[in-house]
Parts: structure tokens; sequence; C-alpha cells
């Protein structure tokens, strides 16, 4: 994670001093350019192209990442550096003490379904879903500071990975290209309402 994030020097109320960057760095050293929605839907539709009959595993794995299901406490310390951006030298570094919860995935759900995808924009899918996942911390981290305690949740981490289920739904023929289009026009996000999950993720959720 890099800080201060784009939105970290915003004028006006949507200030979010806690903005962060996740950056994925491949084992080489390269860094993978930043993910947007757009790039992350474009990921999602080159899945969907390919391997139509894993998306509803795919859908899971959102799900699982937008309630937080099968997350890990931390409270440990973590190498933290000051980073000149034009030149890479490192200025300061220190050891900083941060408790959060971690995205635990399934090895074997991973490989398998790594090794079927391939790459996705230049990262596996362990690591794409490691990316959502702390854009989703991200998003929390910034609506918990505007919001304060009355933050509901229903913004931040949980409407962004719900929106996800909403495009597989339409690639799963679940929705048409004009739904899909006017849910997103009304408010950036449209997360897939709950008596949907069945249809795009199939038997895999069992909704009590």
């Amino acid at each position: 994670m890099q800080y201060p994030g784009i939105e970290s020097k915003r004028n006006g109320q949507r200030n979010f001093l806690l903005d962060a960057r996740p950056i994925i760095q491949k084992s080489d050293g390269e860094i993978v350019p930043d993910m947007n929605f757009g790039r992350i839907w474009d990921i999602i539709d080159r899945i969907g192209q390919g391997h139509q009959a894993n998306l509803d595993v795919l859908a899971v794995l959102f799900l699982r990442i937008a309630y937080m299901i099968g997350y890990q406490h931390n409270d440990t310390e973590y190498l933290s550096e000051t980073i000149n951006v034009i030149t890479g030298e490192v200025i300061e570094s220190s050891m900083t003490r941060f408790c959060w919860n971690s995205l635990i995935l399934d090895p074997d759900v991973v490989e398998t379904l790594g090794d079927s995808f391939g790459l996705l924009g230049g990262v596996s899918l362990e690591g794409f879903l490691y990316y959502n996942d702390l854009l989703a911390q991200n998003e929390d981290c910034k609506y918990s500071y505007l919001k304060g305690q009355q933050w509901d949740f229903k913004s931040g981490r949980i409407n962004n990975c719900l929106s996800h289920l909403t495009v597989i739904a339409h690639m799963q023929g679940h929705m048409g290209i004009s739904e899909l289009i006017n849910k997103f026009q009304h408010g950036g996000v449209a997360p897939l309402a709950q008596n949907k999950f069945n249809e795009v993720c199939g038997d895999l959720v069992i909704q009590e």
C-alpha cells in the first residue's frame, strides 16, 4: 500500500486524508499499472469469454470479499518505508504496528482456477483477488473516516464488490445491457441485490 492516495489531496468535503493506493509489484520488480473499475471489469469479461462455467465460482469469491467471509485478524508490525517516487530511494524505514483483517483464500480453489485462467492483466488470479481486497479495505477506510459513527457499512467494500457480481450477472445472461448501464448511471456503483445471489452463484450460496 502506498500513501498518500489520489483522493488524499482532493478539495472539499470528500477529501479522504487516509486514502491509499494499492500497488502490485511482480517478482521481477515491475509495477503493474493501477486497476480501476474499468480494468477490473475488462478482466472479468475476459474470464467470462473463456471460462463461462467458472463465473459462479468467481462471483462467490467476490461475495466472500464483500462480506469479509474467511478473514483472519492480524495485530503485528510491518515494514514501513518513505520512498522518493521519482528515484526509488528509500528515505526512511521503520516498523509500524497495524491491526487489520486479511483475506484468506482456499489454496486449492485458487490453484485450480489460476491454472485455468492464466494471467489476468499481467497478474495471477491470486494477486488479482488480493488487489481487489486491498481496494475494498481502502474504501472502508475512506468511508469510516468520512462518516465516523454514522457509517452504516452500505457504502464501501460491500457496494464495490457486489457491483462486480452485477457485471457477472450480465455476462451470465441474467441481465440485459440496457439494465446494466442504467444501474451504473444512477450512482457509479450497482451492487447486486441479495435476492439475486443464487442466480449468479448457483448452488454455491445458500440463503437462509
